[in-house]
């Protein structure tokens, strides 16, 4: 009798240990795949070309001068994309393969598998080409797919997570304004199929559900090269958009930063590193987690792995972008604001802020919270033509310590300051931590504590930030000193009510976690019992 009760109880053990791995298994796969940011990432839109054979080695050993980490193959032969993975061990880059011979697409001007057993065959055969490298960060899917091709997307997304549950699958959505044959416009004209650039985005977001948000926009060329000033370009309804998704979908946002001055030439042209330097303190400021050039080759190096242009601007500034993006990986975005004049629907107010009462125009903030519930800003100078000085005024006092981007450490400046005084070269940004005044930290500080002039911090880009180390009250007079920012939409209505039945699940449910919970139980329960009883036949038959 006693033997038929354990062997029926094992069977429940077993069936109790199947049932938890499976809910969890499930978990997994709601994820989509277990791959996670581990490091601030800066990447190039192509890394090599097919006519850079025979200098591949020189192309990359630049880039990785430049201080990049990623690059990526677009629009190269599989042969290419192979020899970048095995250079980019040698020099130390991460790859992102694009490969529309083989999987994916682009738009709808390369779609190699569109069937199940295609795309399962394409994933199988990039195993097979790429999966040996450990150089390899994952997969180039698609890049600006149509709204019709979103279901295909989706299916590739599935098979490939399945084939390569740690690798990152990159997509890249489509951007504003492009018009022509894609199905939306900025303004979709009356009586066509087209709809807008954040309905675009909402779809985007709830059918495709991708594992981080990337768009881009040659926002000079397009809007600010054509007269349009820079506050009324629709590139801050761009990030704001795409910050607000990414934050309720808990994934990374990533941007396209334009080198190229002329995207249709694929020239430097009129590009500066003033421009470059704002885009990427602005990034900062939306709490980007990687960039992405367009492109590298013309602008910092040619066919031939030479290093021209702008390289060693942009090194200097990848360099401290390193620094500080990896001090902010895993901070979480709390408001965006501007001030001055500026055409932003999707951002906070700088009412919303509870740090900052005011500050002068022309400026994006952008407040975050740490790990440890520490509040930082990062402050970012819109002026990419010019020089910047300016203040932001506090609602209290406060220990502040900047970030140094050349040392990667924090210099105290005051124990009790309330209004940060700055100072940037165009396009200039930096980091702050705002702390309850007069509170220790461990870390030892750079510039000492007890100073009483204002102390410097000189990033290599020429950003510099002064604050005064003195007690500065604030008083009611500081109000008329400053411009009074323009007030802007909280984000919009469409943005709120899409969190709807039609978005995919992220986590197994309160279901899935009760069934694993009690799988559990009853599976060390069993073990328990039959311990028991296994012993307690051993005392009978002694």
């Amino acid at each position: 009798m006693i033997k038929k009760v354990l062997a029926f109880l094992s069977k429940v053990c077993l069936l109790g240990v199947i049932l938890t791995v499976s809910s969890f298994g499930q978990f997994a796969s709601a994820a989509n795949n277990k791959w996670k940011q581990d490091q601030f990432v800066i990447s190039t839109f192509q890394g090599v070309s097919d006519a850079s054979r025979g200098f591949f080695v020189q192309v990359m050993s630049t880039l990785k001068e430049a201080n990049l980490t990623h690059v990526e193959t677009a629009f190269t032969s599989p042969s290419t994309s192979e020899q970048t993975c095995m250079i980019a061990e040698q020099v130390g880059l991460k790859v992102i393969v694009m490969n529309y011979e083989m999987f994916g697409g682009f738009q709808n001007v390369y779609v190699p598998a569109k069937t199940e057993q295609e795309i399962r065959a394409s994933a199988e055969a990039a195993m097979q080409l790429y999966g040996k490298y450990k150089s390899l960060e994952g997969f180039y899917i698609w890049d600006e797919p149509y709204h019709t091709q979103f279901p295909l997307v989706r299916k590739v997304l599935d098979i490939f997570a399945e084939k390569f549950p740690d690798k990152l699958l990159f997509l890249g959505s489509q951007q504003s304004g492009s018009g022509g044959d894609i199905p939306y416009r900025l303004n979709p004209r009356p009586g066509t199929n087209e709809f807008s650039f954040t309905e675009y985005i909402d779809r985007w977001a709830q059918e495709v559900n991708p594992p981080l948000f990337v768009s881009n926009k040659a926002f000079f060329y397009d809007g600010v090269d054509k007269g349009l000033p820079l506050g009324q370009s629709e590139i801050w309804d761009n990030y704001g958009y795409l910050r607000n998704w990414a934050l309720k979908k808990n994934v990374p946002m990533w941007y396209y930063v334009q080198l190229v001055g002329d995207p249709i030439q694929n020239q430097l042209g009129n590009n500066t590193i003033e421009r470059v330097r704002m885009t990427v303190n602005s990034l900062l400021s939306y709490g980007v987690k990687g960039i992405n050039y367009y492109t590298t080759y013309n602008t910092i190096v040619d066919y031939n792995g030479r290093k021209i242009g702008i390289f060693d601007d942009v090194k200097q500034l990848n360099a401290e972008t390193l620094k500080v993006g990896n001090e902010m990986l895993k901070f979480k975005s709390q408001l965006v604001y501007h001030t001055g004049d500026v055409n932003n629907h999707y951002d906070n107010k700088i009412t919303d802020s509870k740090i900052v009462r005011s500050a002068t125009d022309e400026l994006i903030i952008g407040e975050f919270k740490s790990e440890k519930n520490q509040d930082y800003l990062y402050i970012t100078a819109r002026t990419y033509d010019r020089a910047y000085e300016g203040r932001v005024n506090l609602k209290n006092n406060y220990r502040v310590d900047v970030f140094n981007k050349s040392t990667g450490k924090y210099e105290l400046i005051g124990m009790n300051v309330g209004s940060i005084n700055l100072n940037y070269a165009a396009g200039g940004g930096n980091l702050y931590r705002i702390l309850p005044k007069n509170t220790d930290v461990k870390e030892e500080p750079t510039t000492s504590a007890k100073s009483t002039s204002p102390s410097s911090s000189k990033s290599s880009d020429g950003t510099t930030s002064n604050i005064s180390a003195t007690s500065q009250q604030i008083t009611s007079g500081d109000s008329t000193a400053f411009s009074d920012p323009v007030s802007t939409d909280s984000v919009s209505s469409k943005t709120r009510s899409s969190e709807n039945a039609n978005e995919k699940p992220q986590s197994p449910g309160l279901l899935g976690w009760i069934i694993g919970g009690v799988t559990i139980l009853l599976a060390g329960g069993c073990t328990g019992f039959l311990f028991f009883l296994r012993k307690k036949k051993v005392t009978r038959n002694d």
